[in-house]
């Protein structure tokens, strides 16, 4: 398993268990710090300053349209790549993991976006395989990347019997926008 700290971005990855790295590691590697294809990184909610490379950007708030067919054609290319900065798959972790399956199910359901959970995670294919998150903090734009950060706003139901707390919220579909950042020319990738 590959591992990264939030100050490690501009250094190779380095394998937890032992110090050599098979070919697939080392593409792993690339494909976490942008070398190669342009990709297009999807998030939920978040951005970190990790993500932005020192030098020019550019952001926009996409419609919808838009936004389902840069994802669709990014999948189509192997050049999606889904990020969260919440560890979903931790015990602890399980509010957010439900905000995700509600906004992973009102993308496809009511925007036609497919999108899943397993999307925000990869496996590791290492005895045991494990599932782990792609975490936000260790990927950065490279001159034609492209980062979308989807956002939506929650709205409180009305109180109801032994609701807990995170089950009084819901998603509110009309509040969903999407913002695409790109790294510009000129940027210093140093």
């Amino acid at each position: 398993m590959l591992i990264c700290a939030a100050g490690d971005i501009h250094r190779p990855l380095k394998k937890r268990w032992g110090d050599v790295m098979s070919a697939t590691d080392i593409a792993v590697s690339a494909d976490l710090v942008g070398i190669g294809t342009p990709r297009l990184l999807f998030s939920f909610w978040d951005l970190c300053l990790e993500n932005l490379p020192v030098g020019r950007f550019e952001r926009r708030q996409v419609p919808i349209d838009e936004a389902r067919e840069l994802i669709r054609a990014a999948r189509a290319g192997d050049r999606l790549r889904c990020v969260t900065r919440k560890d979903i798959l931790a015990p602890y972790g399980v509010r957010h993991l439900r905000r995700y399956i509600e906004l992973c199910a009102l993308l496809s359901t009511e925007f036609n976006i497919a999108m899943s959970v397993k999307d925000f995670t990869s496996m590791d294919s290492g005895p045991p395989p494990l599932r782990y998150i792609n975490p936000l903090q260790c990927v950065q734009l490279a001159i034609g990347d492209q980062m979308l950060v989807a956002t939506c706003n929650c709205v409180m139901k009305p109180k109801s019997g032994d609701i807990d707390i995170d089950g009084r919220f819901s998603l509110a579909p009309d509040s969903l926008r999407f913002d695409l950042i790109d790294a510009k020319a000129g940027t210093d990738l140093s």
